[in-house]
């Protein structure tokens, strides 16, 4: 299981509807998208069929490299 399921089945079993995180590090550790925005808004919203990340446009385009793994998640710059 990846960390996103893990989040999704723990949000399941605690009648979670969503979940909003904004710390780089655990939008990193969730889906594989690392980078550092500084003053910037970035968040990942985690919903059980879907994610969508959103990053700063100067960031979207390190969201669709080699490092973010493929799902049928969303990334909004």
């Amino acid at each position: 299981m990846t960390p996103l399921e893990d989040l999704r089945a723990w949000m399941a079993a605690h009648n979670v509807d969503a979940a909003y995180v904004t710390k780089p590090v655990s939008i990193a550790y969730l889906t594989g998208f690392h980078a550092e925005p500084y003053e910037r808004l970035m968040a990942l919203t985690v919903r059980p069929d879907r994610a969508t990340l959103i990053v700063p446009a100067p960031r979207a385009r390190e969201g669709r490299g080699p490092r973010r793994r493929p799902c049928r998640d969303r990334l909004v710059a």
